[in-house]
């Protein structure tokens, strides 16, 4: 289907003629298309600031049945284009071009992220900022960006904690949380089962819970309050985990501008402790040094001494 000489065609013929609302809604199709294939027709009429049934109307007048005929070809046209972008990788020649097309699908990728999933991180945003204690939570590869995360949120003043990826890690952390604390999770490969109970189990303490996942059909998507779902695909057959980062950087500087915090100020103060520290290290007597790594060496040759006997 020649979608170019088909939606926007039709929208560039009529264009002249439609009233300032189907105008509103023209503008935003030809230029955020990629937003607009993943919205219904009540959220793009948020979206543009006009009622629902304008959006039908406006389909209708440029020759369509519906919204849904129209959107339909809209996913189509995005489609291609996607589709474009994976074929430009894999017929690269050199490096240069393929990191090229790899950006371009990078882009892409971002754009129906965040087209699909807008509302959900908004409302991640502002549970976040009411939260008590931050709980992060993953497991395989996972878990160190859910270590991670849980650093950079303590940055913003949150006692954030990442749960040990074990089953009794997880027991002592859920006995410790408590109603008005958020958990989020990661999950990209893997059925995600520990962290899915994690999830249920948190959930019946009045803990709010936040999953970002690659798949929106496993247990912890299943079990969570929030669902931030991003895609995983890659043109190089590999599970792209990049997206997850977007999302956790949108998270991140969202509460961190919600919650005013200045971080620049916070470093600086860091920077300054350090220093007392480095101080204190030159001021501190050779011999306080020395004896200390004496006695450690003195009990690891007991120890080895008593293994050896």
């Amino acid at each position: 289907m020649d979608t170019e000489n088909n939606f926007k065609e039709r929208i560039r013929k009529e264009y002249e003629r439609l009233t300032p609302g189907f105008r509103r809604l023209a503008d935003f199709l030809t230029e955020k298309t990629v937003d607009a294939a993943f919205l219904t027709a009540t959220e793009l009429a948020r979206h543009v600031g006009v009622d629902p049934a304008t959006v039908v109307r406006f389909s209708q007048e440029l020759g369509y049945s519906g919204y849904r005929e129209l959107s339909r070809e809209i996913k189509a046209y995005v489609r291609d284009q996607v589709k474009g972008a994976y074929e430009r990788s894999q017929m690269a020649e050199g490096m240069a071009e393929m990191l090229e097309a790899l950006v371009e699908y990078k882009i892409e990728q971002v754009q129906r992220f965040f087209a699909a999933s807008a509302s959900a991180v908004a409302e991640a945003v502002f549970a976040i900022v009411e939260a008590k204690r931050l709980w992060a939570v993953a497991e395989g590869a996972t878990y160190h960006m859910a270590a991670f995360a849980a650093k950079r949120f303590g940055r913003l003043g949150y006692e954030a904690r990442c749960v040990a990826p074990s089953m009794a890690g997880t027991a002592s952390s859920l006995l410790a949380m408590g109603e008005g604390d958020v958990m989020l999770a990661i999950v990209q490969e893997g059925p995600g089962l520990d962290v899915g109970y994690a999830l249920h189990l948190a959930k019946e303490k009045g803990v709010k819970t936040i999953c970002i996942s690659s798949r929106n059909n496993i247990l912890a998507a299943r079990e969570t309050d929030i669902l931030i779902h991003v895609p995983s695909d890659s043109p190089v057959a590999l599970f792209d985990f990049s997206t997850e980062m977007v999302a956790l950087s949108l998270l991140w500087e969202a509460v961190g501008k919600e919650r005013k915090v200045d971080v620049a100020s916070a470093d600086a103060r860091r920077q300054e402790m350090l220093e007392r520290l480095f101080k204190q290290r030159l001021e501190t007597g050779e011999y306080e040094i020395a004896s200390a790594q004496k006695i450690w060496e003195e009990r690891l040759k007991k120890q080895e001494g008593e293994d050896n006997g």
